[in-house]
């Protein structure tokens, strides 16, 4: 079975304005969108998102996105004080080359916005005309 059209749009993408941002995205065979947003919090301490959306038209609509607190790296790790955390919602509107990042939080200290994304990496296999 050849992949979804959306599939094309698997890789990662950036915000060029947003130095250590960005996005790893992989479509899914059931036709669900996995993200992954490496960011910064409100504090500039670095925060992971992340979720699992649907294709919707010409979207991709995460409509909880997470992240965790709790976590200790090294030999104090312990699984039992990681949290997993409702953060907010997220849309994506790709093209080949170029597309938008649309973001709603829920948790205090994040604005809304929206980011202008660039394509960074494409999966080796799936064509995508540019834009």
């Amino acid at each position: 079975m050849p992949p979804h059209e959306a599939s094309r749009f698997s890789g990662s993408w950036y915000d060029p304005t947003h130095s250590g941002e960005g996005y790893v995205l992989q479509l899914l065979d059931d036709l669900r969108a996995l993200v992954y947003w490496f960011s910064y919090g409100p504090d500039g301490a670095r925060r992971w998102f992340f979720g699992t959306g649907v294709v919707e038209d010409a979207r991709l609509v995460f409509d909880q996105m997470y992240t965790t607190t709790g976590g200790t790296f090294g030999d104090a790790f312990d699984p039992e004080t990681v949290q997993l955390e409702p953060w907010g919602t997220l849309e994506l509107e790709l093209g080949c080359a170029s597309g938008s990042a649309r973001f709603v939080p829920t948790e205090d200290g994040f604005p809304a916005g929206e980011l202008d994304l660039v394509r960074l990496t494409v999966l080796d296999g799936l064509d995508c005309p540019t834009d």
